[in-house]
């Protein structure tokens, strides 16, 4: 009996950790990126080529009546020593765009840090199936 309680727990945890990996639970926003954050701002992150796009969205994933003006933004390629941070990124054309020095490496985390309203927003992405060096 012990030996059938614990191989069902087993089965439900993996279960459970195969399902949060899954694309199903990748929230999809307006640009075609993925929606992370929480709360009342989250954003969408879209990369495209050597360019790194950040879209402010409201909870719900559409576009906010008010975005914040500056951004710092932190991308970690899977060589985390190749970090880059930019600072003071300017909001233009709907979003924070940075470019990659080295898009060759898939990323593997995106960090935003911004605040609007004189409240502090940090969010952070870690792109699923990609392993740090």
């Amino acid at each position: 009996m012990k030996k059938i309680i614990l191989l069902a727990a087993i089965t439900f945890m993996l279960g459970g950790i195969v399902n949060a990996q899954t694309s199903e639970n990748i929230e999809k926003g307006m640009h075609g990126g993925v929606v992370f954050g929480s709360g009342d701002l989250k954003f969408e992150f879209v990369e495209k080529g050597s360019d790194v796009l950040v879209y402010p969205v409201a909870a719900d994933g559409k576009m906010l009546s008010a975005v914040p003006t500056h951004a710092t933004i932190a991308i970690v390629p899977m060589a985390v020593k190749l970090a880059e941070e930019f600072k003071n990124v300017e909001f233009a054309n709907g979003c924070f765009k940075v470019t990659r020095e080295d898009a060759q490496l898939p990323l593997y985390i995106v960090a935003i840090s911004t605040s609007l309203n004189e409240k502090n927003y940090e969010a952070k992405y870690v792109i699923p199936n990609v392993q740090a060096r």
